[in-house]
């Protein structure tokens, strides 16, 4: 049977490959003929040798590309011996039975000089794009071109992929109490070393100064946690108009001058919904470039409103917009200087401020730091992997710190 195995780095594209994993089920490819590092490894099972194994059994290679593979960042841990992705092509490359393709998401074929020695060669291997506007014809092609054979599946896909969905929902919901033992202004006793899987992330979150409560989206999925009572309550797609057409949000922000309204990102794309009546804007989508006076006109890592300004977030760097001119300040600062004690300065995946505490929180995949944007002081512990995050899949565990004391008066 043909194997198909899908190496990919989730910063970069996440959810694009969760996107070619379902259609490529949806063109009855079966399940166990991909391999894709979530779906695959089993709990206990050893990681490195699930890959190795994986890779031989394997006909095909797609190393999926985003445009953020080759940035700054990723390319320093491509460049390390010991990063997986790198693993993992040198590895497919060096098997003259494997067909190693590179499928580019938005994305340019990275240049040899950019590659280390040992992978230099995946810049001379003929690429598939795949676009935005049509992935699902685009894959299906793919499918074609590769000639992987395609039968029907006896497997219960319904069954699972709602199963799948309600573990996520308990992992969001773990999440959230973390969040709420931040937040509640009492004093977190003998806190133990929390457990949380690795693959849970928290794409965007904004604060709703209405309610004093935060919303925090992963996929399709949000919770909506109130500060005030400690309790929250959760939907599947409900700020999601064409649950068909986006599947998460890249940044969120709130702007209580912009008629009590939240604005929800999708990649070059934003919707907007009114906070009071509690439904959306029509006539959205809109493009970023034609209604926003903004340099940046497609992907915002995060975006955060404090003190009528919002700030988002790009790779490195923070830009400022004023929430009442609706124009760029014309300030932009790298992460480390407008943060100087976060502890992240490549990039932010999510951000929010609760206002009248003057904190924020501040998240990257599947760890998260609260902030005193007042006195620019890191008062949280990080959730911390214990080894590399990007191919860790043991536990991540709170740093030895364990009697943290949280304040807002």
């Amino acid at each position: 049977m043909t194997k198909i195995f899908i190496s990919y780095r989730r910063s970069d594209t996440q959810y694009q490959v969760d996107d070619l994993y379902e259609i490529f089920l949806k063109n009855k490819v079966s399940r166990n003929n991909i391999f894709k590092d979530i779906e695959s490894i089993e709990v206990g099972q050893n990681y490195e040798q699930a890959i190795d194994n994986a890779i031989e059994e394997s006909a095909f290679c797609l190393v999926a590309i985003g445009p953020n593979w080759i940035n700054t960042e990723n390319k320093e841990r491509l460049h390390n011996e010991g990063d997986y992705v790198r693993r993992e092509i040198a590895k497919a490359l060096k098997n003259n039975n494997i067909i190693v393709v590179p499928v580019l998401f938005d994305a340019e074929m990275p240049k040899a000089d950019d590659l280390p020695e040992d992978i230099k060669e995946l810049s001379l291997r003929n690429s598939f794009n795949v676009s935005r506007t049509h992935k699902e014809d685009d894959i299906k092609n793919l499918v074609q071109k590769l000639g992987i054979k395609t039968g029907n599946s006896d497997e219960k896909r319904t069954g699972l992929k709602l199963f799948m969905r309600w573990i996520n929902i308990a992992a969001i919901v773990f999440v959230a109490l973390v969040v709420m033992a931040i937040l509640v202004p009492v004093m977190l006793k003998s806190v133990e070393k929390a457990k949380i899987k690795p693959e849970i992330y928290v794409d965007a979150a904004l604060y709703n100064e209405r309610t004093n409560s935060l919303i925090l989206f992963s996929g399709d999925s949000c919770i909506d946690f109130s500060i005030s009572d400690a309790t929250f309550s959760m939907w599947n797609n409900y700020y999601f108009p064409d649950s068909n057409h986006v599947t998460y949000y890249n940044a969120a922000v709130e702007w209580p001058e912009k008629y009590n309204a939240m604005y929800m990102f999708h990649e070059a794309e934003y919707y907007k919904w009114y906070i009071t009546d509690d439904s959306y804007a029509a006539g959205f989508p809109k493009t970023i470039a034609n209604n926003w006076s903004l340099p940046e006109t497609g992907w915002f890592d995060a975006a955060m409103y404090y003190q009528k300004n919002i700030y988002f977030f790009i790779n490195d760097s923070v830009l400022e917009y004023s929430s009442t001119k609706e124009a760029t300040t014309g300030k932009v600062n790298s992460i480390k200087d407008k943060y100087p004690n976060l502890e992240w300065t490549n990039y932010i995946d999510a951000a929010c401020a609760i206002g009248y505490t003057g904190k924020a929180l501040f998240f990257i995949d599947n760890m998260y730091i609260l902030y005193d944007l007042k006195n620019n002081i890191q008062i949280s512990p990080s959730l911390m992997p214990t080894n590399n995050i990007e191919s860790d899949t043991d536990i991540l565990e709170l740093k030895e710190n364990k009697n943290v004391t949280v304040n807002f008066e």
